[in-house]
């Protein structure tokens, strides 16, 4: 017997919470630290980022242990000790500000999920620091009580698009992956990571220019509060 979707899993970066904003952060710390200027810090962490990316998706990363994996690669091409990026990152989550850190769509869009008898969590990969942080944010911004869990890349041990990430949801939640809707902005890891598992997926792209555009089990939308949208539109399946 179909369920119909019953779960609901978040990406967290770009998804719920915007990166650039916590990046900012980080910068201001390594700039503070060691001397660099701001926009050099910037310029070599939007270059260890992207790196780093290229790497997980050709799966050049230790899954067993990516963090620090990422960490030291991170801080040869930024050029600033592993030590002094993690202590900027700890900063960062200390002192991010959490109004312009959270989406507030996404937040909306959570409770309302919540509020559908859904059960909600994070699927997420991870770089510079361990799904825990993202924990630590979640727990800040007040919205910890609507996930039953959150799962994250350095404590599974694998990275999306992985079907053995997706697979963690299935067991944790005891479903198919037809009662999964995934929710993410990485077009590889996240839409077609979920797609290709079996599950529905939603793509938040900003710059699409529409609204909502659907497709099978497959969703882009221009706005979080879209998801909304999509979920019902799965759900009637008349798209």
């Amino acid at each position: 017997m179909n369920m119909g979707i019953t779960v609901v899993s978040f990406d967290v970066w770009d998804t719920l919470f915007r990166l650039n904003t916590f990046n900012e952060v980080i910068v201001k710390e390594i700039s503070s630290a060691t001397g660099i200027q701001r926009n050099e810090v910037s310029s070599n962490l939007i270059k260890a980022y992207a790196l780093l990316k290229d790497y997980r998706t050709k799966g050049i990363l230790r899954q067993d242990n990516i963090v620090n994996h990422c960490l030291k690669i991170g801080a040869q091409v930024i050029e600033v000790s592993e030590e002094i990026l993690k202590r900027s990152i700890v900063k960062a989550v200390l002192n991010v500000d959490l109004e312009r850190l959270l989406d507030r769509e996404a937040q909306y869009v959570i409770k309302k999920i919540f509020s559908q008898g859904k059960q909600i969590t994070t699927l997420g990969n991870v770089i510079y620091w361990p799904g825990a942080y993202n924990r630590i944010l979640i727990e800040k911004v007040g919205l910890t009580k609507y996930f039953a869990t959150q799962l994250y890349a350095d404590e599974l041990k694998c990275s999306k698009p992985s079907k053995k990430m997706f697979f963690e949801v299935c067991e944790t939640f005891n479903v198919k992956p037809e009662n999964i809707v995934h929710i993410g902005d990485n077009k590889v890891e996240d839409y077609e990571g979920a797609l290709t598992f079996g599950s529905y997926s939603v793509l938040v792209n900003h710059s699409s220019k529409e609204e909502l555009h659907i497709e099978g089990k497959g969703a882009v939308i221009n706005r979080i509060n879209k998801v909304l949208d999509a979920l019902y539109l799965f759900e009637k399946g008349d798209y």
